[in-house]
């Protein structure tokens, strides 16, 4: 019946509707699309004009332990004594699949590199130099263990490269404006801060020779993934109470996920990410693990501290320690880690340019 349905659709009218929804959904995906890393370029000199590097070390951290705590004395000698303290361990992650994991991650940095412009030395043919051996001889075992401010956790190395274990602050200290914040390394031991002087003065001989041996600068990897955290609330004497807040968020540091450069004349540089990611879901879920016989003596010291306070004798102490489990899998992780690092490491990448 006429009046009853639209006129037909042309061919123009197709093509015009098609492209008024191409540019509805492009601006919308545009309007929600994430902002880039921000990155900070160190000696970014050195950065420019870039032809080839080869890809000497390549490492993944994962954190698998944190802990934090804090003690309130509420402002008064009288008052009482608020103790919290909180450990989280990470289970269901396994070394052969994070190995897989690091592989693939320095897959993607060696791409990254490639698509900017930037040679990458052939892997076999830098495997097959002696300087890449001697290197080698002189790293550390991969996974290595480590214990530091950041947390527990495994160092994974890329297959066939070495792995490089080193207070960070060693290589280059990060320029900082004046006042600005310290940047410190939270991702080695203390053992490792102490003797970085000693580490540097075997390892900087052999990355120089390694270098002049490949013919190209060397381009240095390392990613640090926190599956979640631990964070306790400011103590001190004019505190009333502490908490800690226990995350199960994916959390990529500021400053230790970088890329770092080294040339046979030792010039040093170095592009590092400058605000720290944080994943929008989580890996696992948080189960409380704290012992019955914990719970108890937590609530056995409050009663008799409380009894000692109010006949005079010293200060009610009210302690909270509780233990956690975040429970994860591969099929959980994974796709997170690889979701959020690559962004991070296409943005590290940016900082590199070719001529």
């Amino acid at each position: 019946m006429p009046g009853i349905y639209p006129p037909p659709l042309t061919m123009k009218h197709t093509r015009n509707a098609l492209l008024a929804s191409s540019l509805v959904l492009a601006t919308a995906a545009w309007a929600d699309a994430p902002a880039a890393p921000e990155i900070h370029s160190e000696n970014a000199e050195h950065l420019q004009g870039l032809t080839q590097v080869a890809l000497a070390s390549c490492q993944v951290y994962v954190l698998t332990e944190f802990e934090d705590g804090s003690t309130a004395q509420g402002g008064s000698t009288r008052g009482s004594i608020s103790s919290t303290h909180s450990n989280m361990k990470v289970v269901g992650l396994e070394d052969d699949k994070l190995q897989v994991l690091t592989d693939q991650l320095c897959q993607q940095v060696s791409d990254a590199v490639t698509a900017r412009g930037v040679k990458v030395t052939d892997p076999a043919a830098l495997q097959a130099l002696p300087a890449m051996a001697a290197l080698k001889a002189a790293a550390d075992p991969s996974p290595l263990a480590f214990d530091a401010k950041g947390g527990k956790g495994k160092v994974y190395s890329a297959t066939g490269l070495p792995l490089l274990h080193v207070y960070e602050n060693g290589w280059l200290h990060r320029n900082n404006m004046p006042f600005a914040p310290k940047v410190d390394d939270h991702y080695v031991s203390l053992g490792d801060k102490m003797s970085v002087g000693f580490r540097l003065t075997t390892l900087q001989p052999l990355v120089k020779d390694l270098a002049v041996a490949a013919q190209a600068p060397l381009l240095h990897a390392r990613l640090v993934l926190a599956p979640g955290g631990v964070q306790a609330s400011k103590g001190g004497f004019f505190a009333s109470k502490t908490e800690t807040v226990t995350t199960s968020t994916l959390v990529l540091p500021t400053f230790t996920n970088r890329l770092m450069l080294t040339t046979a004349d030792g010039k040093v540089a170095r592009v590092s990410l400058n605000t720290a990611q944080l994943s929008e879901q989580g890996v696992g879920e948080l189960a409380d693990v704290t012992s019955t016989a914990e719970t108890a003596g937590n609530i056995a010291l409050a009663a008799f501290s409380i009894l000692a306070s109010a006949s005079g004798h010293g200060r009610a102490v009210i302690n909270n320690s509780r233990k956690q489990e975040l429970r994860t899998s591969h099929e959980a992780f994974d796709p997170v880690a690889r979701q959020h690092t690559e962004p991070v490491i296409k943005a590290l990448a940016g900082g590199l340019k070719a001529p």
